[in-house]
């Protein structure tokens, strides 16, 4: 963080004739916010959205001091432009950073996943229902690395024909139940998990069906509360 700060403020400064001294004055301020925020506390592993809202209301707290400090500074008055330009790059790049940490622990998985020294090749796996149910088994796999590592999420699918062929989580949406075949046919799959509750009878039996005869199991995947007895 403290690079990404500094290379803003070079950055803005190339074209002035700025001591060294006056550089350290403008980082010390938007540096202080960020030891005095909660960021350096959260694991950005597994962030939450308004952990991104409270690192920009941090930057840009801190950005607002050094402006202000910048302001009453007898010597070089860096122009609100050139400020403002710091802090784009500087919240840019930190938010760079923690994107970074996730998508590379995601992509540690996967490569584990696809190893070829892998004794057994991880089963293929669907996901039925967009919703917060299938968020919540994406990230109970991140929570689960051995089961993470064993399944492969090939997409998602769902009756509602709206999500058809978006992506939703990192994952495609491939259809609807009457794509079943077809997409089994193009990628074998061996599991499906139904992370909502919408299906009818007819369409629930129709899927009991079709993994039944293609050997394909089917869970369910829900969050529950119990209560712990002693």
């Amino acid at each position: 963080d403290l690079a990404v700060i500094s290379g803003a403020f070079f950055l803005v400064a190339i074209h002035h004739d700025v001591a060294l001294i006056h550089i350290a004055q403008w980082i010390a301020p938007v540096y202080l916010a960020l030891l005095l925020s909660k960021s350096y506390q959260t694991f950005w592993n597994h962030p939450d959205q308004g952990d991104y809202f409270r690192l920009f209301r941090t930057i840009f707290l801190g950005f607002l001091a050094s402006w202000i400090l910048n302001s009453f500074s007898p010597t070089i008055n860096l122009g609100t432009t050139e400020f403002f330009l710091a802090f784009c790059v500087t919240f840019t790049g930190m938010v760079t950073e923690r994107l970074a940490l996730y998508f590379v622990r995601m992509e540690l998985i996967k490569q584990h996943t696809c190893s070829p020294l892998r004794g057994t090749p991880p089963q293929n796996v669907l996901l039925y229902g967009v919703g917060l149910g299938s968020a919540t088994y994406l990230n109970y796999l991140l929570d689960h690395v051995k089961k993470a590592t064993n399944e492969k999420i090939l997409g998602l699918i769902d009756r509602d024909l709206t999500f058809r062929y978006g992506y939703c989580y990192g994952y495609r949406v491939l259809g609807n139940l009457d794509n079943l075949q077809e997409i089994f046919r193009k990628t074998p799959f061996q599991k499906i998990v139904l992370c909502k509750d919408d299906l009818t009878d007819n369409e629930r039996n129709f899927l009991k069906n079709f993994c039944r005869a293609q050997n394909i199991t089917i869970t369910r995947f829900a969050c529950n509360e119990n209560t712990e007895h002693e």
